[in-house]
């Protein structure tokens, strides 16, 4: 009997909690920032974070969304090569719970305004799902 109580724990800690709803709704998402998709990236990480803890209903309780920062920035120059700092901060509010979470990434110039353009955009985009993410992951722990 043991065994089976060890391992039902074992399973919720490792799946997390959902709330006492059964999951979450998209709220506003705000982005008073100068960066002009990061709003769009930021409800669609969301979405995604939460429908992959099956933790997204139309009718549950609504998650805000602030982007309190979006930066891509030049970091240093080593030789030739540029680098730059993105960086992306959201914060994340249930009811009575607000989480905030950060991720930065260093990445290399590519040489070319085309190719940074692109690398801007995938980079911020891929911050963004990793930051909501986490965000729902703590939201998620009890």
């Amino acid at each position: 009997m043991s065994t089976l109580w060890a391992l039902l724990i074992g399973c919720s800690v490792h799946l997390g909690v959902l709330p006492p709803g059964g999951a979450w709704s998209v709220g506003a998402v705000r982005a008073p920032v100068a960066e002009a998709d990061v709003e769009q990236w930021a409800r669609e990480s969301l979405t995604s974070a939460l429908a992959s803890r099956r933790a997204l209903d139309p009718s549950g309780p609504a998650v805000s969304v602030t982007v309190t920062e979006a930066v891509w920035a030049p970091a240093r120059r080593s030789g030739d090569v540029l680098l730059y700092d993105a960086r992306l901060t959201l914060v994340l509010a249930a009811g009575e719970r607000v989480v905030t979470r950060t991720r930065t990434r260093t990445v290399v110039d590519p040489g070319d305004a085309a190719g940074a353009r692109t690398l801007r955009e995938a980079t911020l985009r891929a911050l963004a799902r990793e930051v909501a993410d986490d965000a729902v992951a703590g939201l998620s722990a009890p």
